[in-house]
């Protein structure tokens, strides 16, 4: 009997102790911290999570305007090596993530000095050739800093004379080519490409005997609307 309420009266001690310790441990913990940059708890302070669907603003997304203007070098790739230089205006719509139509237009400026007059009062300046190209470029690598792109178009060349020189007044225009986007700042951005391009005096160059390739080269600035 004595050794059974020993039991009893060391399994109550054990308990009281217990409750006690406990007690004190609830009774001297601190509250979480509530300061800024406090990280003792990293879990209790983790940055907020974005908004669903919430994303930077990408420069190629649908419903995008591009307005550019261009620099442009027209090589053919003939006997004679003829050659046009144009200042090109253009304007394109983004009509899927990445993917934009367009159309671009040029004009090609000719100086010279007229004969019989020095170079300064005889300094003349005509147009020599317009252009025109309807396209479709599609951006296959991009980012809000940079991009890769390729694109191909139809249009037309009239030239005040033939182009080239072995061409014809009025010609039609394919071409196809790749370039490159760099940002350079919130809405503007440089582009750099070339193209292949065919000319010739019938829609997609039937004439045979009377077509000829070169290459387009441009560089540009493009404003983002």
């Amino acid at each position: 009997m004595l050794r059974r309420r020993c039991a009893v009266a060391l399994v109550v001690c054990l308990g009281l102790a217990s409750l006690l310790a406990a007690g004190t441990c609830v009774a001297g913990a601190s509250e979480p911290s509530t300061q800024p940059g406090d990280y003792s708890e990293p879990y209790r302070y983790a940055p907020p999570l974005p908004a669903f669907g919430e994303r930077p603003r990408d420069p190629f997304h649908r419903g995008t305007f591009d307005f550019s203007l261009a620099g442009e070098a027209l090589l053919i790739a003939d006997a004679h090596h003829d050659s046009l230089g144009f200042a090109d205006v253009g304007v394109d719509y983004f009509v899927a993530n990445g993917v934009s139509a367009g159309v671009q237009l040029g004009l090609s400026p000719r100086i010279y000095v007229a004969e019989g007059e020095d170079c300064f009062s005889g300094l003349r300046m005509n147009v020599r050739a317009y252009s025109g190209m309807l396209f479709v470029r599609a951006h296959l690598i991009h980012s809000p800093d940079f991009s890769l792109y390729v694109d191909g178009g139809i249009g037309g060349l009239h030239g005040e004379g033939p182009f080239p020189a072995q061409g014809s007044d009025n010609t039609w225009m394919q071409a196809i080519g790749a370039g490159v986007t760099l940002t350079a700042s919130k809405n503007a951005s440089w582009f750099l490409g070339a193209r292949y391009v065919r000319l010739g005096p019938d829609f997609f160059n039937s004439a045979r005997g009377r077509n000829f390739s070169g290459i387009q080269w441009y560089l540009g600035l493009s404003f983002r609307s």
